[in-house]
């Protein structure tokens, strides 16, 4: 099936709907293959349509405003059906573009109550503990007992605490750590931007990423550090802890420690004297 800008393009705007057949959508992609113009106007429309998703998923618009963005969808799509390709296309991508921006500064400016809590926080010693919500980079004071949005990243200055998520999994922060939540998942994921954090999953399992690799403990308790000479260092209280990086894999299983930086294999597993980690953990009562 062989077809032209025109009927391409018409297709690109019921497929962004999921109302083009499977032959129709192997033609477009066909000719926008070979079609730089066609190709850009899709990627501009599928781009806005996409974020859009992704804005009205992360909060709750009110009715008077959903039904305006409603109002002004169906006024694009009867533009589009109306007036035809490839002008009106273009008008499409732009009015789609400007509701999305419009979503994404919605988005920015809300304090976040409508963002679903994916744990808390259970304690905390000394300092302060500081959290920014979702797409955003400035950081607010946060306090014992707070619910913790999803997509937050967390940071502690001085003082250490621990953070609890749903499904069972815990971890603590030390002191002049920084965490992103922004890539959870059931609570079985985070990343480590900086400084130590210690993860007791005695019940399940857990990932922690850093830049230096992946590191996933199953039914363990172990400690994760990320220096910043770019150096992770992983040591295990109990349980059996996996380290991985894109030259190679260790497991490392109670009372062993290992090393691993960025591109490179995993360090052999060695000893682990834990008196030399666990002292800020005791003090969190751990």
């Amino acid at each position: 099936m062989t077809i032209e800008c025109e009927e391409c393009l018409r297709i690109i705007s019921r497929q962004i709907d999921r109302a083009t057949s499977d032959k129709e959508t192997q033609a477009a992609r066909t000719h926008a293959i070979k079609c730089e113009t066609c190709r850009a106007k899709f990627n501009a429309i599928a781009g806005a349509d996409r974020l859009i998703g992704k804005a009205i998923h992360s909060f709750r618009l009110t009715d008077g405003f959903s039904a305006k963005v409603a109002e002004k969808l169906a006024e694009a799509h009867l533009a589009e059906s109306v007036k035809g390709p490839p002008k009106a296309m273009a008008l499409v991508a732009l009015g789609l573009a400007a509701i999305a921006i419009l979503l994404a500064i919605m988005l920015a400016m809300r304090s976040g109550p409508d963002i679903p809590s994916i744990g808390e926080i259970s304690r905390f010693e000394g300092g302060e503990i500081e959290f920014s919500q979702y797409g955003t980079q400035s950081f607010s004071a946060a306090s014992t007992g707070m619910e913790i949005p999803e997509g937050a990243r967390l940071q502690t200055r001085l003082g250490s605490g621990i953070v609890r998520l749903e499904g069972d999994r815990n971890f603590a922060m030390n002191s002049e750590t920084l965490v992103d939540l922004s890539k959870y998942h059931d609570g079985a994921k985070i990343l480590l931007e900086s400084g130590e954090i210690y993860v007791f999953v005695p019940e399940t399992d857990m990932q922690v990423d850093t830049p230096g690799g992946k590191i996933y403990g199953s039914k363990a308790k172990f400690i994760v550090r990320y220096e910043n000479s770019g150096k992770t260092v992983v040591a295990v209280k109990s349980g059996e802890v996996n380290l991985f990086s894109e030259s190679g894999a260790v497991l490392l299983e109670k009372e062993k420690k290992a090393e691993m930086r960025e591109g490179e294999k995993p360090g052999a597993p060695e000893k682990a004297n834990l008196d030399n980690y666990l002292g800020w953990i005791r003090r969190l009562g751990l």
